[in-house]
């Protein structure tokens, strides 16, 4: 640029140092704009140029990002005639899936081959993973089960509250239904990062039919919500003293001893039970002080427990056709 033996004093000068400033030759930018660099040799020639400093790019890569793991990220810029992205990409958007939290750096490079940078920061945030705690996510009506996550902090949900509900620290109560149906439970992290679990509910089970029985007298079958059992395994007597289950016919109670028993019936698919409280009375007893009586006469026979009907096998013995006539009395309680 010059030319001849320097000056003795600093030979290169800039007349606008806030634009550029020069030393040895060499010229730096400062800000944008137009500077005279001049040139002096040792007989006070001089020689100029100017200089224009181009302002550097506004480089944007974006907004700083937070997504949830597994999770991806599109960061954009523009305006830039080239990009070049720390992942090596060259467009101006780009997608990435950080399985930790990553800043990535763009450099954009303008029509003036001008470059700047800027930086951009995704942050991961750990996804919850929910699980069963205490229990089992396969309910009966009205029973619970505890949910864990493995994220703290965040809220409790239930996509049907009339399947079952949740409270906030992750106890979920089936509700009432009529077929088997089933509820997503979601729990979402501060950082909106969401995990779920699926319950399943099946309906309440209800034993009918007749609940009494006398010893010796009609056995029973009780029925499910109305149907008939299938298996008589799925049956059981908590008194095998006052009733026991029939082997062969499901849901056949078999009168033993006097007293209550509770009565149980298991779902052999979903497990779900139903009880009742099973009354057995004991068997009549006929007593008398004499066994004989003479025609015309009578005789009074006394029934434990009272309350029944009397009947006899041959009716009123009026008008035997032999010396000695046997009648056999019963007694129905």
């Amino acid at each position: 640029m010059g030319s001849g033996t320097a000056s003795t004093s600093t030979p290169w000068s800039s007349d606008d140092v806030s634009i550029a400033t020069v030393s040895n030759g060499v010229v730096t930018g400062v800000a944008t704009g137009v500077a005279t660099i001049t040139y002096t040799n040792n007989k006070g020639c001089e020689v100029t140029k100017d200089v224009t400093v181009n302002g550097l790019p506004n480089v944007s890569a974006g907004a700083d990002q937070t997504i949830c793991e597994g999770s991806s990220a599109t960061l954009t810029s523009s305006t830039m005639s080239s990009y070049n992205w720390s992942t090596g990409a060259t467009t101006a958007s780009i997608t990435v899936s950080p399985t930790q939290t990553t800043t990535y750096t763009l450099t954009g490079v303008d029509g003036n081959g001008c470059e700047n940078q800027d930086d951009v920061t995704v942050t991961v945030e750990d996804l919850p993973s929910v699980s069963v705690a205490s229990g089992s996510s396969v309910l009966c009506e009205a029973e619970t089960v505890t949910l864990s996550s493995t994220v703290t902090g965040g809220t409790w949900s239930s996509d049907d509250n009339s399947v079952a509900t949740v409270s906030t620290t992750g106890i979920v109560t089936a509700k009432s239904v009529t077929t088997q149906s089933t509820a997503v439970i979601t729990f979402t992290s501060t950082s909106n990062c969401t995990g779920s679990i699926t319950v399943t509910v099946n309906p309440a089970l209800a034993i009918s039919g007749t609940l009494t029985a006398t010893v010796g007298g009609t056995e029973p079958i009780l029925l499910i919500n109305g149907n008939t059992t299938a298996s008589a395994s799925s049956w059981s007597s908590s008194d095998l003293n006052v009733a026991t289950i029939d082997a062969t016919t499901s849901g056949k109670i078999v009168a033993v001893g006097a007293g209550t028993t509770t009565i149980t019936y298991t779902d052999p698919a979903t497990s779900c039970q139903a009880t009742a409280t099973f009354t057995v009375s004991a068997a009549p007893s006929i007593t008398s002080t004499v066994t004989e009586v003479c025609e015309d006469g009578s005789l009074t026979l006394t029934a434990t427990p009272a309350g029944g009907t009397w009947s006899a096998s041959s009716g009123s013995i009026a008008n035997p056709s032999s010396t000695t006539t046997t009648s056999t009395a019963a007694f129905t309680s």
